[in-house]
């Protein structure tokens, strides 16, 4: 058997052994029993895909998974509101799951509350990292935890969730951090984002590879002036800046703005607008010249306006 679905319950039996697996899929599953998780997370020798949606750990305190050829993890899990209640009520200590990826090749995460940290993950090429707007030190300190051990990834999806938290409960950790040198694609995730965000600038002072870097739910200035510190990526690597759900706002013009004024290397900014924008010819015509008149410090760089119409070039 190569291909394994647990939905809901895992087998009476205390031996499980499955060595010829590949693919196990763990839906819905309350985990109890520290030895059959060691002998289904750890022990299986060709376990390359592993997915756990919406299970939990129960009272464990800490478990393993390290099968020695496993590339691909998924863990999700989804808080109904009376459990977050519950869990924040409580701010208990949840399970540490320790992850030995020295296979590891693709990682998704997205949770509340998860307390997860990868080691030795030294083959990573991509990973998503998503958490919902919450405030709690003891969070802060897992998603440093979780960050800290995806230093040599190349793509990374990390919601900016994850960044918030940290501004108000962990800026003393951002500083800590490994440097990113493999990563070369970032996209912030979830929600709109300040670029004069302080714990978003130390961030990127982790990434100075970083060659494309990109905004998924649109960027903001909420004041003017220069970035301090200016990320090292702005100063000699980044060549594109990708900004989604662009409105056209003055705010979001002071961001475009800003970016071009630090990003001296840039070739391209790719701005993809709203739909609101994208329907407005007029708001789009005042636009266009505003976005023509802005000085580059990149003078080779162009900007790129994806609509449902074909894209103009300046």
């Amino acid at each position: 058997m190569s291909n394994l679905v647990f939905d809901g319950s895992l087998p009476a039996k205390r031996t499980i052994c499955f060595p010829n697996l590949k693919i196990l899929t763990m839906k819905r599953v309350t985990f109890s029993d520290e030895y059959s998780i060691q002998q289904l997370l750890s022990a299986p020798p060709l376990l390359e895909k592993l997915e756990l949606h919406n299970c939990s750990w129960g009272d464990l305190k800490a478990v393993t998974i390290s099968a020695p050829k496993l590339q691909y993890l998924s863990i999700r899990e989804y808080v109904s509101i009376r459990e977050y209640e519950r869990r924040r009520s409580s701010n208990g200590d949840v399970c540490e799951v320790m992850i030995f990826g020295e296979s590891l090749k693709e990682f998704y995460y997205r949770s509340l509350f998860g307390h997860y940290c990868l080691y030795n993950s030294v083959s990573l090429k991509k990973a998503e990292i998503f958490t919902y707007p919450n405030q709690s030190k003891q969070i802060a300190h897992h998603m440093y935890k979780l960050l800290a051990g995806l230093s040599n990834v190349e793509f990374l999806q990390l919601s900016f969730a994850v960044v918030k938290v940290m501004v108000i409960y962990g800026k003393e950790l951002v500083p800590q951090m490994p440097m990113f040198n493999n990563l070369m694609d970032l996209e912030f995730i979830g929600m709109s984002i300040d670029i004069h965000c302080a714990t978003l600038l130390v961030l990127l002072q982790k990434f100075p590879c970083l060659k494309t870097l990109k905004f998924s739910e649109g960027i903001v200035a909420k004041s003017d002036g220069i970035l301090n510190p200016v990320p090292p990526c702005f100063l000699s690597q980044l060549k594109c800046i990708k900004i989604d759900k662009y409105g056209g706002y003055d705010h979001e013009l002071s961001a475009v703005k800003i970016l071009l004024d630090n990003a001296i290397m840039l070739d391209e900014i790719v701005l993809t607008c709203s739909e609101r924008f994208a329907k407005d010819s007029e708001l789009q015509k005042e636009f266009y010249k505003q976005l023509r008149e802005l000085p580059k410090r990149s003078h080779n760089c162009k900007m790129v306006l994806k609509q449902p119409f074909p894209d103009f070039i300046l």
